[in-house]
Formats: structure tokens, sequence, C-alpha cells
């Protein structure tokens, strides 16, 4: 586990400019463009926040944080994954 944290930081700069330039390629012909791998979970945190904390009235204390944490971990949720009706690519 120590080692994964060394090797992480060690090549923190590479991780950097590699994520900055996948989401560059990701949201080149966006309309809101970078902003929008930004606003996507934080908007979605604050709809589920109204939702759950204001109309179903969960006790959860600081349940905007749990939220984000959920969301952020959720494997689902990646532009990328292919719906069942696509085809794969021969």
């Amino acid at each position: 586990m120590t080692e994964l944290v060394r090797e992480t930081y060690r090549y923190r700069e590479l991780i950097w400019a590699l994520a900055l330039k996948e989401l560059k390629i990701r949201y080149k012909r966006s309309a809101l463009g970078f902003l929008w791998a930004l606003l996507n979970p934080a908007l979605l945190m604050l709809v589920m926040t109204l939702v759950f904390a204001t109309l179903m009235r969960f006790d959860i204390l600081h349940y905007a944080i749990f939220l984000l944490i959920i969301v952020c971990s959720c494997p689902g949720r990646s532009s990328r994954s292919r719906s069942p009706t696509q085809s794969s690519p021969s």
C-alpha cells in the first residue's frame, strides 16, 4: 500500500498531465467544455441533496459530502460505457 502511494506521488505530474489531456480531448467540442466535468457531479449532488435531505428527510450528518462520495464512486457513470444496444466495433 505504501508503495502505491509512493509511486503515485512520484508520478503525480505525469498523472495530472494525462488527466488534463484526457479531459481536454473528451470535452473538445462541448459547449461547456472542461467545466462540464466538474459541474455534472456537483449538479447531480445538489439535486440528490434536495430530493433526499429535503423531501425524504434523511438525518445523515454531512449528507452532501456522503452523497458526493457515492456519486463520484459509481462505476456506471462513465461516459465511455456502452449501452446494450450498441454493437462492438469489428
